[in-house]
């Protein structure tokens, strides 16, 4: 029992030293609706190389997927992988549109 409570700790230590060295500033998802049936209606979103939507798409994503903000510019958000995504944890993405994601609680990208 104690070895699991100490394996939990550092688990939960190693995530959150992990975001903070990033100066991470928030946690994002693409934004999707529920559906009556109780299924998500995913919306596919561009992350882009820069700030512009003419400097081409790195990849489509959609929800459930969390990443991390590093950098927000007007309208813009700079997003890196997290834990929970598919992406390497730190792993510079490129830029998202404020208006496409929704916020999400810190813990939901761990």
């Amino acid at each position: 029992m104690l070895l699991r409570t100490w394996c939990v700790l550092l688990a939960a230590l190693l995530l959150v030293s992990s975001a903070s060295a990033q100066n991470v500033r928030g946690c994002v998802t693409p934004k999707a609706k529920t559906l009556p049936n109780g299924y998500l209606d995913r919306k596919f979103i561009n992350i882009y190389f820069k700030k512009s939507e003419k400097d081409g798409v790195y990849v489509k994503i959609a929800a459930p997927l969390s990443l991390y903000v590093v950098t927000e510019e007007g309208s813009w958000l700079k997003v890196i992988g997290s834990p929970s995504s598919p992406f390497k944890p730190g792993e510079e993405l490129g830029w998202v549109k404020r208006s496409d994601v929704d916020p999400q609680a810190l813990r939901s990208c761990n």
